[in-house]
């Protein structure tokens, strides 16, 4: 903490306020990998725990997900839940799932914290304890979405944190006074040794999630035009980008028993063989959409507004760059989906809390030199709304672990925003490669939370039937749904 406090200077006002912002946002982040169970997405189970499960229990090909089978999934994930589990086996806790489970969701929940505490950091850099950054990292931290996305075991939540470590790194290897994120020919100086661990980060990011190489692609072309010695830090960020190419394709094909190179079998699978289009193609402008309405009105709207509006005014914006190179590629390719778009997500945030207070100080001016009252009153409606949003986000942090801690009636509960229906499902369906197993007891609150499938006092083991039986549990009557844990 002294170290960040002489290297940053805070100001006594800023170490409170900053201190505060990261213990909730650790108490956020550790209560929602306790208590939400399941998962946002099938993949998350079927393609990072099956995997590191047929690790441990040598689970036959033809039981896996078709992504086993044709070699196209990275390993980087699944075999760090494996060198876990080995720990964890240690101390004699990984026979029950159930713990084994929360542990997963915890380790990813503390390495995005730590993501969110280096990117806040480097924000600071920039902002100084200004109210950019002041309200930047209250969202961050304390946005309802942030520590939900946290717990999740997804390669989404994987790059994400890895990317912020590696782009955080990289803003605090620029030297030199006044500089800006929002300007291009700045001919900055960079420190070049941090640039051999931002190369093995964003060599990790790529195999944590293929197509997260775009977002590398824009943070490092902003850094290309922005300092002097390019050649001597894009090879020694190549250097280590390609060690983490190789030491992953090494852990790949350990785990897939032969050499094998994911990225080729990947591209060959899912672009040229247009396997991913099976899944649904969508048009090009689609990712717009999924940006406009995911969240309630009127939460929705603004976003959208401020984020457009951040994205035309900090069109030279370092996260401008990296946001409009994901989503520009990303769109070049048919499927979509809604969670492509999580790892820029936290990367909106400077980019919206810059357009409210650039709007808002046009405003403030323009009334001024005017002296307009439907001015007034619609500037404070704006500062209102803006301000009631981010009370809102607190609350919904409370609500969303309220309806874990309770029965969850349906669907859309008493939940405010769409992305509840996402949440309810998350607690509901826990369904996995098995059928659905009733049990006793479980890991988190001791509360009702009523599953699909199952009766109001059971739960749904977290992991599938054969590893549960594999790790030593008794089912009896395994059929139909009507399994029983003795």
């Amino acid at each position: 903490m002294k170290y960040i406090e002489n290297y940053f200077k805070l100001k006594p006002s800023d170490k409170i306020y900053f201190y505060l912002i990261l213990l909730f946002g650790f108490i956020a982040n550790i209560l929602f990998a306790y208590n939400t169970l399941g998962y946002y997405h099938a993949d998350e189970h079927f393609q990072i725990i099956e995997f590191f499960n047929s690790k441990i229990n040598s689970i036959p090909p033809s039981e896996m997900a078709w992504e086993f089978s044709s070699e196209i999934r990275p390993w980087l994930q699944s075999f760090l839940l494996f060198i876990s589990y080995k720990f964890f086996s240690v101390f004699g806790i990984e026979k029950d799932p159930f713990f084994l489970s929360f542990l997963f969701r915890l380790e990813f929940s503390v390495l995005a914290f730590f993501a969110q505490v280096t990117f806040s950091l480097a924000l600071f850099k920039f902002y100084k304890s200004n109210n950019i950054w002041k309200v930047s990292i209250f969202i961050i931290f304390l946005f309802y979405l942030f520590p939900f996305l946290a717990a999740r075991t997804s390669s989404e939540n994987f790059s994400t944190s890895l990317n912020l470590i590696a782009l955080s790194l990289l803003l605090f290897s620029l030297k030199g006074e006044n500089i800006s994120l929002s300007k291009l020919g700045q001919n900055l100086n960079i420190a070049l040794y941090p640039a051999f661990f931002i190369g093995i980060l964003s060599g990790l990011v790529f195999e944590a999630r293929f197509q997260s190489i775009f977002i590398t692609f824009g943070f490092i072309a902003w850094t290309f035009f922005n300092i002097n010695n390019k050649i001597k830090f894009l090879s020694i960020f190549c250097l280590g980008y390609i060690l983490s190419i190789i030491l992953c394709t090494f852990i790949d094909s350990y785990c897939y028993g032969h050499f094998v190179f994911t990225p080729w079998k990947y591209l060959e699978s899912n672009i040229f063989h247009g396997v991913a289009a099976k899944f649904g193609v969508y048009p090009f402008y689609q990712y717009f959409i999924y940006l406009s309405n995911y969240f309630i009105t009127p939460l929705n709207a603004l976003f959208f507004i401020l984020l457009i509006s951040g994205i035309l005014i900090y069109y030279r914006n370092i996260f401008v760059w990296t946001i409009f190179s994901y989503i520009f590629i990303h769109s070049l390719i048919g499927h979509k989906e809604e969670r492509f778009l999580f790892p820029i997500y936290i990367l909106t945030v400077p980019i919206v809390v810059q357009a409210f207070f650039f709007i808002k100080e046009k405003f403030k001016l323009f009334y001024i030199h005017n002296k307009n009252k439907y001015l007034l009153k619609f500037l404070k409606i704006f500062k209102f709304t803006f301000i009631t949003i981010l009370i809102f986000s607190v609350f919904n942090n409370f609500l969303v672990l309220f309806i874990t801690l309770y029965e969850v009636k349906s669907d859309r509960f008493a939940f405010l925003n769409d992305y509840g229906f996402y949440y309810a499902r998350d607690v509901k369906a826990l369904r996995f490669l098995e059928e659905k197993i009733p049990v006793k007891e479980y890991y988190g609150f001791d509360h009702d939370i009523q599953c699909s499938g199952a009766s109001k006092k059971d739960k749904v083991i977290p992991f599938s039937g054969q590893y549960a039986m594999n790790l030593g549990v008794h089912i009896e009557g395994l059929s139909h749904g009507k399994e029983e844990i003795s």
